[in-house]
């Protein structure tokens, strides 16, 4: 049977069939599992959101990451570790790369020698938002006007000093997010590999600080996809 590969987040939802990648928001999908699900396909894949996932135990032609111990040897707790993460180093060619994942919540995953040596969390564009809406009286913009607002800032503006809130969160995010960067880029100068929604609001600031990388929009599901061939393991 063809098999169909999945990666489900937090927000959103994708699944790789043949070529063609499919995107839905992971609320969606949760009222409408049984409409994506079908007896004639198999399903392997990532699943990082609870509430889908215990959905998806209930079907018997659904296989997660996780069900395997074929992955790469990794020093990270692996109760915790999310599926996406182990599914995406599998992708780079490399033996030894970073890799940035930039969703809801940002991972920078540390691969040497194909070992995984663990990884950072992040803030992203998304908590630190939230985060301030949410536990203190300071307004800002609606969150994807936000995003656009970081996107669209001046690179001088960088250094200067903000005189408006707006301004003061952007500059003092982007700073410490490149800062953090570029000291773990130079302490392990691997080739970095980038995937996740929020790049289009970031991708400036790589450039301009010339951060080299490789872009890879749909990482997980290649990743998941490399690993059953890696592996050689059959589903059928």
């Amino acid at each position: 049977m063809k098999i169909i590969f999945f990666d489900i987040g937090n927000t959103r939802s994708k699944f790789l069939i043949d070529k063609k990648v499919i995107v839905l928001s992971t609320s969606f999908l949760l009222n409408n599992l049984e409409n994506y699900i079908k007896d004639n396909f198999i399903y392997f894949g990532s699943c990082v959101n609870l509430k889908v996932r215990k959905k998806l135990r209930k079907y018997q032609n659904v296989y997660f990451l996780k069900d395997f111990k074929s992955y790469h040897k990794t020093y990270y707790d692996l109760k915790m570790i999310g599926e996406d993460r182990l599914a995406a180093t599998y992708y780079p060619p490399s033996k030894n790369f970073l890799l940035l994942q930039l969703g809801s919540l940002y991972t920078l995953d540390l691969v040497k020698n194909k070992v995984h040596l663990g990884g950072y969390l992040i803030p992203s564009l998304k908590t630190i938002y939230y985060g301030i809406i949410n536990t203190t009286f300071i307004k800002l913009k609606n969150y994807p006007n936000f995003c656009n607002s970081v996107k669209n800032l001046r690179i001088k503006k960088l250094f200067q000093i903000p005189k408006d809130t707006q301004s003061a969160t952007s500059v003092t995010y982007i700073n410490s997010l490149l800062t953090f960067l570029k000291s773990i880029i130079k302490k392990y100068p691997y080739p970095l590999y980038i995937s996740g929604g929020d790049f289009k609001y970031l991708k400036t600031y790589f450039d301009k600080f010339r951060i080299k990388y490789f872009y890879i929009p749909y990482i997980v599901l290649l990743g998941l996809k490399n690993f059953l061939k890696l592996n050689k393991i059959s589903l059928r």
